[in-house]
This record gives structure tokens, sequence and C-alpha cells, in this order.
């Protein structure tokens, strides 16, 4: 039993011919279609003599379209276009037009219109409300049928279709008349076959979800009444599926926050022992850098010119005859004990080395003497090797 799904939104309607009205009784075929994305759809189809049938089938959530072609309706075919009332006042010239409910199809060089009494069709219409439904358009005759002629019979001079007979004459649609249906004859609106007697009902639900521009049907307060009725019912079930759905995604939500929040907690309990951890090593790296800083100061390292640097600026012009043996900043005042602080001769760079003459150590000497940082220079030791056939000697630089 097919009732719409969770929505019925404007792409469904079902499709009611109803075919014979008596007392107590309307018989009626439908079709109930849907407009999707790769063309249409028929949900399921329907015949029967009582409406109570098509709420036991369908439910009531899908509105109707509803077409009336009994043997009361009156069907003319002009030779002509015409507009609307003109073609309702040409075609039934004695007929009391405000008792009347109408249809008119516009066509090429021609004009159909049908119609029934207003009283009868609003019977009808009653009928379909008491039951709950909703009808939203309202049609008299076959006209619906011709949207599907260049579908079904492009060029067809003569269509028979469903109990109706078309003429056509050069495109226009010149006569009408009945015909006799033909129970196995069957039509395929589009991959899906339906017996012809089944067209109109298709085609008035085809003409309502694509719109027919050409034709024009007489406005009825009962119709206009449910128009409305159906924007209120699609617009309560878009919120109630939205609440419902709003409702739902706060419980998942709610789910997923109390999990999330599980999982912190256990995340912030082994994050406190790895911060206990982390703290003592931090406390260990803390006493060994307060060690490596009191180095630093005692090296002298952490001067805006290093004792590196220093070094390397005493010796970057070196004489080529003069070889450096030792280089000391800063010399130990004593050889360095275990578990005994640093004892430098802060301020000192004490220099050994070996010369071929003593001009070109003197020359040195006074180089160094003019270098920025140096306040001092002396000559500790200065002693020939005769073997070696260079002298030896010893300075001590004052910073």
């Amino acid at each position: 039993m097919d009732k719409g799904g969770l929505i019925v939104g404007k792409d469904q309607v079902l499709g009611v011919q109803v075919t014979a009205v008596a007392e107590g009784t309307v018989a009626f075929r439908a079709v109930h279609l849907q407009r999707q994305r790769g063309g249409m759809h028929v949900r399921g189809v329907l015949e029967g003599e009582d409406p109570l049938a098509l709420k036991e089938r369908f439910g009531t959530r899908v509105p109707i379209a509803l077409c009336i072609d009994t043997d009361r309706c009156v069907h003319r075919v002009l030779p002509r276009r015409l507009e609307p009332d003109e073609a309702v006042r040409t075609a039934f010239a004695n007929a009391p037009v405000d008792e009347l409910a109408t249809s008119v199809r516009e066509g090429n060089d021609s004009t159909a219109v049908s119609m029934a009494r207003i009283a009868v069709v609003n019977t009808i219409i009653e009928r379909f409300h008491e039951l709950g439904f909703r009808v939203v358009r309202t049609s008299i005759g076959p006209w619906s049928l011709l949207s599907l002629q260049a579908m079904l019979a492009p060029e067809a001079h003569e269509w028979h279709i469903g109990g109706h007979h078309f003429t056509f004459t050069d495109g226009a649609l010149r006569a009408y008349a009945r015909s006799a249906e033909k129970e196995e004859a069957t039509f395929d609106p589009g991959g899906e076959e339906l017996p012809q007697r089944l067209a109109l009902a298709f085609a008035t639900a085809w003409d309502h979800l694509l719109g027919a521009p050409d034709q024009h049907d007489r406005a009825l307060p009962a119709v206009a009444s449910a128009v409305q009725e159906e924007k209120a019912r699609y617009r309560y079930e878009i919120g109630l599926v939205a609440s419902v759905l709003l409702l739902l995604g706060l419980m998942a939500a709610e789910r997923w926050a109390a999990s999330r929040l599980d999982r912190l907690q256990q995340q912030l309990q082994v994050s406190a022992t790895e911060h206990s951890r982390d703290l003592e090593a931090v406390e260990q790296l803390r006493i060994r850098v307060q060690g490596l800083e009191e180095v630093q100061r005692t090296l002298g390292e952490g001067e805006r010119q290093g004792l590196a640097w220093q070094a390397a600026h005493l010796i970057k012009d070196v004489p080529a005859g003069i070889v450096l043996d030792r280089l000391a900043m800063d010399p130990l005042v004593r050889p360095l004990k275990e578990r005994e602080p640093l004892d430098l001769r802060k301020g000192t760079t004490a220099i050994e080395g070996r010369c071929t003459n003593s001009a070109e150590l003197d020359r040195w000497m006074e180089q160094l003497r003019r270098t920025t940082g140096v306040r001092g220079v002396r000559l500790l030791n200065y002693a020939m090797q005769p073997r070696e056939g260079l002298a030896r000697f010893e300075l001590e630089l004052d910073r």
C-alpha cells in the first residue's frame, strides 16, 4: 500500500477521472503519478465506484487532480482559436454560463470546450472532501489527453485512445467523439505500460504536475480552498519532518558529546600522569641548565664577544714566520681537580709558539698591542732552539 512516502510534496498527485455519477456512487479511474528526475513514475492505479477505496489504497495526503468526463458533460470543438470566455459563449450560446463548470483548451487554429453543471461538479468535489481529500484541480472533458498526443501520436490524423476519438487536420483539432473502449488496448507514456482506459486519469495528473498553459478551467471556490489546505499540509509535514530530524540530530549530538567527554576524561587522567612525569623531567633539566649556565659564566661565554670569537680575532693576522702551538683564553691558575670550582686567570690570554727571528715576533707583538680589546702584551719567555733553527716564545695578553 503506497500512501506517498515520508513527505508528499508538490511532485505527487492522484489523477482521478470520474466516469459516472449515480445515487451514492462515483465511478472513477485513478493514477498516482510522481514526477522524478528521470521522468514520470506511476506509483499505483485503481478503478472503482466509491472514492472510499481511494482512501484505503492511497490515503488522503496525496492531493487530487480531478477530471469529470461523464455522459452528462457536453463537448464542442470550434474551428478557430478563441479566448476562453468567448469560446464558452460561442460553444454554449443559450446556456446559463454562471451555472456551468467549464474547461477550454486552446489549440493550433482550434478551440476545444467542455461543460458540466456546476452543481453536479460541486457534489462530486464534496464527496471527496468528506473523505478528507483535497481536490486541487478540476477540469471538464477529455482535453488533457491532448498533452500526450505529441508523445504518443504526433502525426496522427485519427487518434483513438481510452474511448476517445480525435480528428486532426494539418495538426489542428477538428472533431471529437466518444468511441468504444478496447479492454486490451494499452499505451506507454515512457517506460510504464498502462491500460488505455486510464489514459485520461494519467493525462490529468500529467497536466497538473507539468502545467498546461493552453487549458483554462473555471475557478471554483471549493478547489481554491483545497489548494490553501494543501499548502498548509505541505508546510506542516515539512516542519514536522524538520523537527524530527532536528530532534534526532540533537540526540545524536548529545550521544557524541557524552562519548567525547568520556574520552576527554580518560585523556586528562593519562595527561595528568604524563604531566607529573614531565614536571620531574623539567626540574631535572632546570638543575642541569643552571649548572651549564654557571660553567658559561665561568668561561665568559655569556659576554657580548665570546672567547672563541676573541681567540679567532687575535690569530687572524699571524705573520707567516710565526707558528702558534697554544692559545688559552682565561687559562687555569692550577690544574683542574674533581669537585673543585674552576680557578681561572680572567682577562688573560696565554700564547705559546715559535718564530724565525725576534724582529718578526716584535712586529707581531706591536700589532697585537694595536688590536681592539687588547690592553697589554708581555713577553714571558724567548729561547732559541738550535736544532730547530727557531726560537720558542711565551706571551701573555691582558684583555
